[in-house]
């Protein structure tokens, strides 16, 4: 008959004692972030005042948008007056006023609890272009809009473009318009936002490289069908927040989901809160309606 040892039972229970004593519940604490205000307003002087009011949610809340705010105190100031802004639901606030050119813009924004959030911005002047030209070539799936414009550039400010192309149909059951921005392909190099064989519906140039100078930028795009009213051109000038507000959201976008990349700021311009409080203005040409389909 063969005796059992009783050693390895009792390096078993030696072991298990080790590892149940090494295990502790230790309560880490968690960063806790502070509630922000949130400003998003992209003025322009064809329309009229409109601004987004909202708060910044915890960083572990299950929400992935901003809370709106509809009982805040929104004014804008400038060497005019003063402008108080109505509430109209959903966080945004409205004034039937427009921005000027030239002039330069403050808004505050107070609500119960929060700090003030302030922000300013300069209304730029419009975007010079000449020269505008327009090539389309044609396939049995698909028309190609090769484009051509040439922005005069002022020497006596930095500046700074976005380009875009939307179709517009008419539809007399709404009130205004109906738009739809077209993917924009481009070789340029100093193109900020989309490289070769990329698309995105705005391309983003600043004048770094043609201060002063008439810069002609080409770009392209695709479409299937043209049952639209028109084709537009637009090309803005940007106020800076406002244009390094699109690029870094464009590259938050483009990385927010790759573990290999740096995390992306967006940029903002807005004390004790977050957001954007920029302008711009727009120079639209025609490239092709149903009449002229070029």
């Amino acid at each position: 008959m063969y005796k059992t040892s009783k050693i390895p039972y009792v390096l078993v229970a030696i072991l298990a004692v080790m590892l149940t004593a090494c295990e502790k519940d230790i309560n880490l604490p968690l960063p806790q972030s502070k509630t922000k205000l949130v400003i998003n307003c992209g003025a322009n002087p064809d329309s009229t005042w409109k601004v987004y009011v909202g708060q910044t949610i915890p960083l572990f809340d299950k929400a992935s948008t901003p809370k709106e705010i509809d009982n805040a105190e929104v004014t804008i100031k400038s060497e005019d007056g003063e402008i108080r802004l109505k509430p109209e639901g959903n966080g945004i606030y409205t004034s039937p006023l427009k921005p000027t050119i030239g002039k330069k813009y403050t808004i505050e924004a107070k609500a119960t609890g929060l700090t003030t959030a302030t922000a300013s911005c300069t209304i730029p002047s419009l975007p010079s272009l000449e020269n505008t030209t327009v090539h389309r070539t044609e396939s049995s799936y698909k028309k190609i809009y090769y484009i051509s414009v040439t922005i005069d550039d002022p020497s006596e400010t930095e500046d700074y473009y976005i380009i875009e192309v939307r179709d517009v149909v008419e539809d007399k059951s709404r009130l205004y318009p109906w738009y739809e921005y077209h993917n924009l392909y481009t070789k340029d190099i100093f193109c900020e936002n989309v490289s070769e064989d990329e698309s995105n519906r705005q391309l983003l140039f600043k004048d770094i490289s043609f201060n002063g100078e008439k810069r002609k930028i080409q770009f392209y795009f695709e479409t299937i069908n043209e049952y639209n009213d028109r084709t537009e051109c637009i090309v803005k000038r940007c106020s800076k927040d406002f244009w390094e507000y699109k690029r870094t959201l464009f590259l938050y976008d483009e990385n927010v989901d790759s573990p290999f990349t740096q995390p992306v700021q967006i940029h903002t311009n807005v004390s004790n809160g977050v957001g954007i409080f920029g302008a711009y203005t727009s120079t639209i040409q025609i490239i092709r309606t149903n009449q002229n389909p070029i």
